[in-house]
């Protein structure tokens, strides 16, 4: 302990001596290298050091001891990198204790001290955010489940959560994200992450026993630090590649609600490398992945002596409440879950997923709408229906039809078609929905239907439908006139009967007394009102009548479609009107529009809307993203408190087809006489670009962004003047983003210096190790250095990726644009007067290439940014600021302060 101690206290003189035979280096330790310690946790820490003037320090070994104890220990590092920082990782030290340390770096002539206190308490924390309640199960023979909860609070908006997982090791006993496995969490991390949480992920490819922990890389103020769980979760898997080998292998199949208790059913489809010990089920209304470890369990009774299945009965607490459900089963190699079901004890069901009506029934089909929740707590896999003869089917039961939504992952409303059901049979039907946490129905009761006892008549779908009229009609088999004549067939329809009849309701006769397809036309029907619709025909024996279908008048008094046209590919044009006398205030309106629904509502499936503001009057938009050739079916329609109304329907075919326009550019002097001009022929809606456009040598365009969408105007909005002298890009983005904030290198330096004086020739200049011959900015390095602009370090290296700093820059500029004193301008610099890079930076504010700040001061030592950089570059070689093209990067806005120097220095990859 005293040894360190005295080290440490060694290691500050020494910085002392070093900061006094290098001028370049400030007074004292934590002017020329920053240190810190970062996610301290119970069981370790990330140290962080960067020098800050120049040079490469490399850490290769940590020493430290504790105030608890006297014994020095020492640890190679590899450092990584991250946000400019190099960071190594700590491990294997007691909580709630303070550390003394030196990192010892190579470059250096000293140690670097550094001192933390790793976190205490119950649960692993950094100084943000903790991981917790971590927890593995077998998944599969080979594979492991592996769940954990987190909590995240930075102080201020810049804080944010990067990637959360688990790291997993055979040797290391606390492994680590930049030494071990990796299984990162399932979904995906952003600064959108909420601040606490749970996460999981399965990792395969296991075979032996494991030392385990989840991770949390969060990032605050720009810097990353890693938080790991508590201590280490000792797992052991078995990697057997057939059944007969590890733990069971478990399902559950179903679990429902009756007199307060809930009924639940598993499987055991293999007993694994063992014999069952225990099995039965565990539960919570909680926790939505139940275990042993976290909620009550209830034990199993088997109806076969191996594997089989196997029920239970329990009363979960919390009445009314959700409850989870999760088989198990042990054996000598462990224990085995199987997949999550629900029950609900109010008989109400499970949120997720609602069935809200049986829309149609025939002799071999029913029809079905189901609502999935939007809320779900989880990843939401498939939806359906499941429809069995027996009660509370699954989706896993025997004998049952399941039937998929036609958009698996889609969270609303959907129509479902379960057809190959028996004549005059009763069925039950229940929605359901499966997540990654198991599979949910929309309640413990299904809803029962009955089929016609046979296809005698069908009821076809209601077509063209108004606000007071509609088409309905029906099919009526050959099995209808085996027996008896048909005496009258047609249409009964009603606005309050569910299931209308003869006597009950309204009906409309066809003409039609034989076998075959017919049609009614519904007249005098009730604006924007839903009406059950069923077929029927009479014989001698009475009414046979089809399955019932429905629909919803349109409410066309106050909402009309007034024009429609196909404007170009893939948009159509449409006008409306809402009359000023509608009863209720619109809050929305617009068009409707599908390509397969011919009555389009903004709810229904397959339809797509366009929304064109509130309020009444005449209203227009363009529907774009059509398919060109197709036809297409829409409506105007207004949305208020009552719901939706909508117009009639209308037709139009999407055009392949654009109109062109004739784009006329003149170039003009610089006083503004014209000097001739270039005509493009585009189609409208196209866009040009500045690369579309035939400039004469010494013109530029004067916008700095230009982009033009044709619109059939015959004059192109802006003017091209000449630009002098025509300039060269000598900075580039990377892709979409400029990155202005970033600390620019020392490569990327030479490499603007050649852009702007020394392209096109070649230099002899020194050879570094660090610079390969063909590498990025080797020919810039050569000329930099044949120049005598930038010299390298005395052990033969250049290091190119290494930051630059304003008094460094200064020396740069100086050089490379040969600046001599201006003695006529006087430099007021505070914080110069002692600093070695006084000359240079004197010469370049002289010169206009460089400024102080309006504080007075120069700060020498900071660090210059990809902004700064590309700005002293401009001043120096005093460029015209034109923009060199489109160029548009995301992280560059027009209202920052280097917008016009970036605009003009940088081209995109």
């Amino acid at each position: 302990m005293k040894k360190l101690l005295k080290s440490f206290l060694a290691a500050l003189a020494a910085a002392a001596v070093l900061a006094s035979v290098c001028p370049v280096f400030a007074a004292t330790y934590g002017n020329w290298i920053e240190v810190e310690a970062r996610g301290e946790t119970q069981t370790g820490a990330t140290i962080a050091y960067r020098p800050l003037y120049g040079g490469d320090y490399y850490a290769t070994q940590f020493k430290y001891v504790s105030v608890a104890d006297s014994r020095e220990q020492t640890v190679n590092v590899t450092a990584y990198n991250s946000g400019g920082w190099q960071c190594f990782d700590v491990t294997n030290l007691t909580p709630g204790t303070t550390y003394y340390g030196q990192i010892i770096l190579s470059g250096a002539s000293s140690s670097v001290p550094v001192t933390f206190t790793t976190a205490a308490g119950s649960s692993s924390a950094g100084a943000y955010g903790y991981v917790q309640s971590f927890n593995m199960t077998e998944s599969a023979p080979g594979a492991a489940y592996a769940s954990a909860s987190y909590s995240f609070g930075a102080p201020n908006a810049s804080g944010y959560i990067k990637e959360l997982g688990f790291v997993y090791s055979q040797t290391s006993s606390y492994p680590n994200v930049n030494a071990s496995g990796t299984a990162k969490a399932t979904y995906p991390i952003n600064s959108y992450t909420p601040s606490s949480g749970s996460f999981y992920a399965t990792i395969t490819g296991l075979s032996g026993a494991y030392y385990a922990r989840a991770y949390m890389i969060y990032n605050v103020s720009g810097k990353d630090a890693t938080v790991y769980s508590d201590g280490n979760f000792t797992y052991n898997t078995n990697a057997g590649s057939s059944s007969s080998a590890g733990i069971p292998s478990v399902t559950t199949t179903q679990a429902y609600t009756s007199g307060g208790r809930v009924y639940a059913a598993g499987q055991i489809t293999s007993i694994g490398g063992g014999a069952v010990s225990a099995f039965g089920f565990v539960y919570s209304s909680s926790n939505t992945l139940p275990t042993t470890e976290n909620s009550p369990s209830a034990r199993g009774t088997y109806t076969n002596s191996a594997a089989g299945v196997f029920g239970a009965d329990f009363s979960p607490a919390g009445a009314g409440a959700v409850t989870y459900v999760r088989a198990y089963a042990d054996n000598s190699y462990g224990r085995a879950y199987g997949n999550v079901v629900s029950a609900n004890l109010s008989g109400a069901g499970d949120s997720r997923v609602t069935l809200q009506s049986v829309d149609f029934v025939g002799a071999d089909s029913a029809q079905f709408t189901i609502y999935v929740s939007s809320q779900n707590s989880s990843y939401l896999l498939e939806s359906g229906v499941v429809v069995s003869k027996t009660q509370n089917p699954s989706i896993d039961g025997a004998n049952v039809l399941v039937c998929k939504s036609p958009d698996l992952t889609k969270a609303g409303e959907s129509s479902i078609t379960v057809s190959g059901l028996s004549n005059s049979t009763t069925y039950y039907a229940r929605a359901y929905v499966k997540t990654d946490l198991g599979t949910f129905y929309n309640s413990d009761s299904s809803k029962s239907f009955t089929t016609l006892k046979e296809d005698d008549i069908s009821t076809s779908p209601v077509t063209d439908v108004e606000n007071t009229t509609a088409t309905a009609g029906g099919k009526i088999s050959q099995n209808a006139v085996s027996d008896y004549t048909i005496r009258q067939c047609g249409v009964v329809y009603s606005k309050a009967n569910t299931s209308p009849e003869i006597t009950n309701s309204q009906y409309v006769t066809s003409d039609n007394k034989a076998p075959g397809e017919f049609t009614v036309k519904l007249t005098g029907l009730t604006a924007y009102t839903t009406y059950y619709v069923r077929a029927y025909y009479q014989n001698v024996q009475g009414y046979v009548y089809g399955g019932v279908r429905t629909f919803k008048t349109s409410e066309t008094s106050h909402v009309d479609l007034t024009s429609l046209q196909s404007a170009s590919a893939g948009t159509v044009s449409a006008k409306g009107s809402i009359r000023s006398d509608i009863a209720y205030n619109v809050t929305d309106r617009g068009f409707v529009y599908s390509d397969t629904n011919k009555t389009p509502e903004v709810t229904s499936s397959g339809a797509k809307s366009t929304s064109a503001g509130s309020g009444v009057g005449d209203f227009s938009a363009d529907i774009k993203s059509l398919t060109p050739l197709s036809v297409y079916y829409v409506r105007a329609y207004a949305k208020t408190a009552q719901g939706y109304s909508y117009s009639p329907v209308k037709t139009v075919t999407v055009s392949d087809k654009r109109a062109s326009a004739d784009i006329k550019i003149s170039y003009v002097t610089a006083n503004g006489a014209s000097v001739g001009g270039q005509t493009l022929s585009r189609n409208i809606g196209d866009v040009l670009t500045a690369s579309d456009l035939t400039v004469p040598e010494g013109y530029l365009l004067e916008t700095s962004r230009f982009e033009y969408t044709v619109t059939g105007s015959d004059s192109l909005p802006v003017t091209v003047k000449p630009a002098g002298k025509v300039e060269a890009a000598f900075a580039q983005g990377s892709g979409k983003r400029f990155y202005p904030d970033q600390p620019m290198t020392r490569v990327d330096v030479v490499k603007m210096l050649y852009a702007l004086n020394g392209s096109g020739k070649t230099y002899q200049g020194r050879s570094f190790s660090d610079v390969p011959a063909y590498s990025d900015g080797a020919e810039a390095v050569a000329y930099a250095s044949a120049l005598g602009i930038v010299n390298g370090y005395e052990d033969g290296t250049f290091r190119p990726q290494n930051s630059i700093t304003r008094g460094e820059m200064a020396v740069i500029i100086a050089k490379a644009f040969s600046l001599t004193p201006k003695n006529s301008v006087a430099v007021n610099l505070t914080d110069i007067a002692n600093h070695w890079s006084r000359q240079y930076v004197t010469l370049g504010v002289q010169n206009g290439a460089m400024a102080g700040y309006p504080d007075g001061t120069f700060k020498p030592d900071n660090q210059v940014t990809r902004a700064e950089a590309v700005t002293l570059m401009s001043n120096s070689s005093q460029r015209s600021l034109q923009p060199l093209g489109s160029v548009n990067f995301d992280d560059v806005p027009a209202n920052h302060w280097a917008y016009k120097y970036i605009m003009n220095a940088a081209m995109p990859e």
